[in-house]
């Protein structure tokens, strides 16, 4: 998809909660290095010590931050949230997810672009909720997930596993640990 871009420095940081699949996080993790736009940062919060590689970090072309703290998805993210204090967007993927390498780029577009926009989420290809992930081998079949705008319709899912959010635009939507706080 081709756009022209309001040129506008946006600090973009990737957040992950994970539990229990460590090697399937340091794949998606590899996978951002695709991105023609790659994160500033990414704040990953794992649900314990054993589930990061510290090591396979160090080679990455963008700063991993480790974040600790309860585990439980909605905790985990507001974690992560907590840590991005700085970031303009936090794109929230699981960590079994592959975007497509312009993804990250079509999500600064659609910021930039379209003032409007608080949350986006994108449309799920494939989904490894129920297991140790999607793994890179399906990711790549299904050829990674696109980002995209298509109006300024409201829809009810904003917490998928691949959910942007602008920081400062819907503060502390959903606070209680039940869920998490957009921004």
């Amino acid at each position: 998809m081709e756009h022209t871009f309001i040129h506008r420095e946006l600090k973009i940081i990737v957040g992950i909660a994970t539990a229990g699949r460590r090697e399937q996080l340091t794949l998606t993790l590899k996978q951002l290095r695709r991105q023609h736009r790659r994160p500033d940062a990414v704040v990953v919060c794992p649900a314990t010590l054993e589930d990061c590689d510290d090591q396979a970090y160090a080679t990455l072309p963008f700063p991993v931050k480790v974040v600790h703290g309860p585990r439980g998805l909605p905790a985990q993210r507001n974690r992560i949230v907590d840590a991005c204090s700085d970031a303009d967007v936090i794109i929230f993927f699981d960590d079994d997810f592959y975007p497509y390498p312009d993804y990250l780029a079509e999500v600064e577009w659609l910021i930039t672009s379209q003032p409007d926009v608080v949350i986006a989420t994108g449309h799920v290809l494939a989904d490894g909720i129920l297991g140790p992930g999607s793994g890179s081998h399906r990711g790549s079949r299904a050829g990674g997930e696109r980002a995209g705008y298509e109006g300024g319709e409201e829809k009810g899912n904003r917490f998928a596993g691949r959910t942007a959010a602008r920081k400062g635009g819907s503060q502390e939507c959903l606070t209680p640990e039940r869920s998490f706080r957009a921004c």
